[in-house]
């Protein structure tokens, strides 16, 4: 099955801009490197797991599981670096893995396959 994932991942890139606004001027810059990185290191898995969410190999629930094990990995290194409070950054990976399974389980369900 071939499905062209880029409009998934242009919408993700906006959802990103939207989250970032969140962080106001002094941090903004940071989250959008941050969260650009993790779904550029993600992608492989984000569209295979789309790709078996259309074939019906994977349900919703299984790719919320999925994406959530990815948080131990991620790192936001530019947050960090910043100096914003680990419990804000924590926040703010829940809130981008939040987008991240809403966009592939809306994406998907919008080709109606």
């Amino acid at each position: 099955m071939d499905i062209n994932f880029q409009p998934m991942f242009d919408q993700m890139g906006q959802e990103i801009l939207a989250l970032a606004e969140n962080e106001g001027a002094q941090y903004k810059a940071q989250a959008i490197a941050d969260a650009t990185a993790i779904v550029n290191n993600m992608k492989g898995d984000l569209q295979r797991w789309g790709t078996l969410l259309a074939q019906g190999k994977l349900n919703a629930d299984e790719l919320q599981l999925l994406v959530n094990n990815e948080k131990t990995l991620l790192v936001m290194t530019g947050l960090e670096e910043a100096g914003v409070a680990q419990i804000h950054i924590e926040e703010f990976l829940t809130n981008l893995l939040a987008i991240i399974v809403s966009v592939v389980k809306n994406f998907i369900t919008s080709l109606g396959i």
